[in-house]
Formats: C-alpha cells, sequence, structure tokens
C-alpha cells in the first residue's frame, strides 16, 4: 500500500477552497479484508481504478467494490477511473459497460490513461469537488438544523414570558396555542416570520390586559428571543 498527499486548489460557487487529498493507495484484491477496512473507514471519498481493457474488472465494481465500501464506510463521493484508454477506442466493449454500471450505481465515471496522463489530472479534480460539495451540503444542513432548534427555543421563551404574567396558566398556555397558529408557526418547521406575527399577536392580547404601554414594553422582551436567531 501506497500513502500519497496531493493538494489541490477547487473553486466552487465563486469560493476558493484548498484540499489535502491523503490518498491511500489499497491493495485491488478481494482478500485483506481487515487491511481494507482499516483504510476505507473514515474516508471522505473513493477513487475505483478499472482496467477498461478487461470488463472482469468493471463488473467487480457492482458485484463486490461499491457494495464493500458501503459497507464500511455509507455513501461517500465516489469516482470511477476507466484507466488504459490508450488500449482500446472510445467505443470499445469496456467503456460502454463502464458508463452502464456507473449509472446504476450513480457514480461518476472518468476516462483516463495512466500511460500518458490523460483525464488523471481531471479524475482528481472531479472526486475533490464531490468531497466539498458534499462538505458543504452537510454544513449547510447542520446549520439549518442549528436554526431550526434555536427557533424552537424562541418560541418557548416568548410562550413562558406570557404565561409568567398570567394568574391562570392553562388558559395563558391555551392563548398561546392558538395565537401562534394563527400566525401560522408550524413547531416543525419554525420560521422567524412566524415567531414575530406571533409575537404582534401577543402584543394586542396583552394590550386588553394591560394597556398599550406593559404591551410595548413586553412585546420589546419578546422580540429580542429572535433578534440573533
Amino acid at each position: 500500500m501506497k500513502v500519497s498527499k496531493k493538494p489541490m486548489m477547487i473553486r466552487i460557487n465563486e469560493e476558493d477552497f484548498r484540499l489535502d487529498l491523503i490518498i491511500f493507495d489499497i491493495l485491488g484484491q478481494h482478500d485483506f479484508r481487515n487491511l481494507r477496512r482499516m483504510y476505507v473507514d473514515g474516508a471522505d471519498g473513493i477513487m475505483l481504478v478499472v482496467d477498461v481493457s478487461k470488463t472482469d474488472t468493471i463488473e467487480s465494481i457492482e458485484s463486490f467494490w461499491c457494495p464493500e465500501i458501503e459497507r464500511i464506510v455509507g455513501k461517500i463521493p465516489t469516482v470511477v477511473m476507466g484507466n488504459k484508454t490508450d488500449l482500446c477506442a472510445p467505443d470499445a466493449e469496456g467503456v460502454s459497460l463502464l458508463r452502464m454500471v456507473s449509472g446504476i450505481l450513480l457514480c461518476t465515471v472518468k476516462l483516463c490513461s495512466a500511460k500518458s496522463g490523460d483525464g488523471v489530472e481531471e479524475s482528481f479534480m472531479q472526486l475533490a469537488n464531490e468531497i466539498i460539495e458534499r462538505h458543504i451540503e452537510r454544513e449547510r444542513a447542520k446549520r439549518s438544523g442549528d436554526k431550526i432548534e434555536n427557533l424552537k427555543m424562541a418560541a418557548d421563551a416568548i410562550i413562558t414570558h406570557f404565561c409568567e404574567q398570567q394568574e391562570n396558566k392553562e388558559v395563558a398556555i391555551e392563548t398561546c396555542e392558538s395565537l401562534f397558529r394563527d400566525a401560522d408557526f408550524v413547531p416543525e418547521k419554525p420560521t422567524k416570520d412566524s415567531l414575530i406575527a406571533a409575537i404582534d399577536l401577543l402584543e394586542e392580547q396583552d394590550k386588553t390586559l394591560f394597556g398599550d404601554s406593559i404591551a410595548k414594553k413586553n412585546k420589546d422582551e419578546r422580540l429580542k428571543f429572535v433578534a440573533n436567531v
């Protein structure tokens, strides 16, 4: 097994990313399962290199390698590099089979020749792009999850603030439930706009109970709960 490092600069959506690929060139035999797990586990991406002049290496992607990788590390960016294009025509059986198998497995295909160097850099660029795009998507999902949680906490704080000023807590909670529904607040998919709308409705409720001055003060306090969400 060889280990190498490949620094890369990637530009996605007008933003530059530096990525240091640490490449583990593991054995291609089906044996050495424990060794394979050691180096595949924790990987951010996989490059599967096949010989397009030998169809059996291509068939092994579907029958062994992709299921084996998914078993170890789950679904991660995978690029299939069809090597030795210098030995066959663009419409050769191996090339057609590779495209069909990769289409079934939803993997990106890149044709190359290690001998001439054609397509090699493009293959690594493709894998690097897919790794970074996956990272961006996961970070976006994480931020979205954090925002939803923060909005839920803000809603809880607003409801608590309202109920603390009411003598009958049970009635206060029912009032909040009704007003939050009127504001189109959905607990599973909260939005900042619906929370602000609920605060406006609570202000109107406070006006009838405490007068304009206290209602305005309460609204300002509740808006602080959503100010930085």
